[in-house]
């Protein structure tokens, strides 16, 4: 989907916050076409019948042979548990053998009642680098790949809470401690790295990460300078929102996207 020249593909987190690309992940994610990498799968629909709450209950991944959705299983090259910001998460790489390359099986992942969340791809004659986020009430699971045609490292970083269960909504929750390009972030939001930038999930809804910010960002000196979209969806569709602020001569813009009832991606962008 999105591509590029490879000496721009550091700057693929700063351009996902930009309108038109969000417009076109949002067509991705409908058309079920979330990368751009070499042996990387097509997705079936994702549309607006898709309920928001899966009635039926989840497994955790683990590193067993065959529990994570990667093709080929055989390229494995480390897998681990550990906690980090109280989280238990699960990370696991994979890179190319014998001329095949790595890639995430998306639509097992659709078919269990994960959403995906947002996704971007930029390729150059040499080089691919992406990543997608996909979604599922309290869990999530985050991929990324960089590399050439020979030789694709492919991870995967997935956390999967016992019992996994919606995400409350309606309530606004408080500061937390945790700070992202300078920004604080919700309570209970913790950091994790796509392709070497930091980004957080926030175990809020969307529209509460919304409200969050925009009673926080006056009170601490931020002018908004283009608001939250309209918060309109189709049931069952991911939301993409950005606001972007400024403050004596920063600038930066905040991008979520979320569903209803799941934790809410959040990414910072400093411009300027």
């Amino acid at each position: 989907m999105a591509t590029g020249h490879a000496r721009r593909l550091p700057q693929l987190l700063a351009r996902i916050v930009t309108g038109g690309l969000m417009l076109a992940i949002a067509g991705c994610a409908a058309s079920g076409n979330t990368s751009a990498a070499p042996g990387a799968s097509t997705t079936p629909s994702a549309n607006a019948a898709t309920p928001t709450t899966i009635p039926h209950p989840i497994a955790a991944f683990t590193c067993d042979a065959g529990s994570l959705p990667v093709r080929p299983a055989t390229t494995r090259k480390s897998c681990s548990v550990g906690t980090q910001f109280g989280v238990e998460a699960l990370r696991a790489t994979y890179a190319t053998t014998a001329g095949e390359q790595p890639s995430v099986d998306e639509s097992a992942l659709i078919t269990s009642g994960w959403q995906i969340a947002t996704a971007a791809g930029g390729e150059s004659i040499n080089t691919s680098q992406g990543y997608g986020v996909y979604l599922y009430q309290s869990a999530w699971f985050v991929f990324e790949w960089i590399g050439n045609s020979g030789n694709l490292q492919l991870t995967v970083q997935t956390s999967v809470p016992p019992g996994a269960t919606p995400i409350a909504c309606g309530k606004t929750p408080p500061v937390g401690s945790g700070r992202l390009k300078g920004i604080v972030l919700p309570d209970g939001a913790f950091m994790f790295s796509i392709l070497g930038n930091s980004a957080s999930f926030a175990p809020v809804c969307i529209d509460d990460v919304q409200r969050f910010y925009e009673a926080l960002l006056p009170a601490a000196g931020w002018h908004i300078d283009q608001p939250f979209g309209n918060a309109s969806y189709a049931p069952g569709m991911t939301q993409v929102k950005w606001v972007v602020i400024s403050r004596t001569g920063a600038k930066a813009t905040i991008t979520i996207t979320g569903y209803p009832g799941t934790q809410t991606l959040i990414l910072i962008t400093a411009d300027g």
